[in-house]
């Protein structure tokens, strides 16, 4: 099942790299990405939703589905940018639109796995996390990263059919698992275990989750997104334009596909390292300990580039360093909560943290673009700078108990 998720994933780094690369040439404009993750951020906020589906039926059935539902688009987009080769462009917009309407679901399937592990025990989900983002970081970015941007330059076919023989291989490797162990559904609940008020969630349990569950806090995950952002997609495109300015015998394609791959190897190391961290530390001192540190490389990388100015190398080690503290942070947080809570509240907990992450995202899309973060980054390094720090403190806040089992 993993060896099919990682196939699969790999073919959607494949495309997103690809998308990436087309509005580092200037090919797509910067409000076309900006707009795009936007829209993937509204749909991730329905998190709610997609959880209280999924949660009822089978993982795998769901993955095999999303896998399958993949290869039919690539195949139609495949199909009329070969009949009208103008639509190019417009065929891959909208295949990553249409695809963001799906991976919630992939997203909540590979968590509930994560939480039925973390049921037995809580070593072992950390290890099946780390082992799973390392893998999936190493496949999808120090691979699929370059692979997408290479192949963004030579046509946007080869990214469609790149993509729909990933899929199929996915959904045939997850087959072939499911015939071993199938598993079962997560829940089998009443729809009003979800509800946002009435009798079995009140308004005074809602408040609960948001404000008294530590560092799963749903509204940590707003603060962290909007900090990532910072550091993420629009500063990415900031990178990579300067190895078009700075290093000019590289281009846009090649200057992102060593940002992708640099990425990759830090999202690769991430997860080990936090699985490392959290064997010599709490989760909660890990979680203030990356803040922190997160906070500190914000300030002191935007101090140098208004005042001195940062080379192509140096920002590549800055996008190394984050990834890897974000990544390890990631591990740590997504355990806690998967061993910290149990039931219907954590499904409640899990699925409100993506819902108000997106909207974090949003949010800190929504500042990056207006403050040029793709051309300007000082001022939003320093924001996101600042949000670690305050972050840091956040993660100290006392997880409680809930009201009713």
């Amino acid at each position: 099942m993993i060896i099919g998720l990682i196939a699969s994933v790999f073919g959607n780094y494949v495309v997103n790299a690809g998308f990436s690369a087309f509005a580092a040439s200037g090919t797509i404009a910067v409000s076309a990405l900006v707009a795009l993750k936007t829209i993937e951020q509204i749909i991730v906020f329905t998190f709610p939703f997609y959880a209280r589906i999924i949660g009822k039926i089978s993982p795998d059935k769901a993955l095999i589905t999303v896998d399958l539902c993949e290869a039919a688009m690539s195949a139609v987009a495949l199909a009329i940018t070969f009949l009208q080769p103008q639509l190019a462009i417009g065929c891959l917009f909208a295949y990553v639109l249409i695809d963001a309407l799906i991976a919630p679901v992939s997203d909540l399937a590979d968590e509930f796995y994560g939480a039925a592990i973390a049921n037995v025990d809580e070593k072992a989900a950390l290890a099946f996390n780390a082992t799973l983002y390392s893998w999936l970081a190493f496949i999808g970015f120090v691979i699929g990263g370059p692979l997408g941007s290479f192949f963004a330059s030579v046509s946007i076919e080869a990214l469609l059919l790149t993509n729909l023989v990933l899929s199929l291989c996915g959904a045939g490797l997850r087959l072939f698992a499911r015939t071993t162990f199938a598993a079962e559904p997560i829940l089998d609940v009443d729809d009003d275990e979800y509800a946002v008020t009435g009798s079995r969630l009140p308004v005074k349990e809602f408040f609960k989750d948001l404000f008294a569950s530590g560092p799963a806090s749903p509204l940590l995950s707003l603060m962290i997104r909007i900090a990532s952002a910072m550091t993420g997609e629009l500063f990415l495109l900031w990178v990579a334009g300067v190895s078009a300015e700075r290093a000019s015998h590289l281009g846009a394609f090649t200057g992102m596909g060593l940002v992708l791959a640099v990425f990759g190897v830090g999202a690769m190391l991430g997860p080990t390292a936090g699985r490392w961290l959290r064997r010599i530390g709490s989760a909660k001192t890990v979680l203030l300990a990356s803040a922190l540190v997160s906070g500190a490389i914000l300030l002191l990388f935007g101090l140098f580039e208004l005042t001195v100015g940062s080379s192509f190398i140096l920002a590549l080690g800055f996008v190394l360093a984050i990834t890897i503290l974000n990544r390890a942070r990631m591990v740590v947080l997504e355990t806690f909560r998967q061993a910290e809570f149990k039931g219907t509240r954590f499904v409640r907990i899990m699925s409100w943290s993506y819902s108000f992450g997106a909207l974090g995202t949003i949010l800190g899309l929504q500042i990056g673009y207006w403050l040029h973060l793709s051309t300007q980054p000082v001022a939003c390094l320093f924001i996101g700078g600042i949000l670690w720090v305050f972050i840091g403190v956040i993660v100290n806040l006392k997880v409680t108990a809930p009201v009713e089992a």
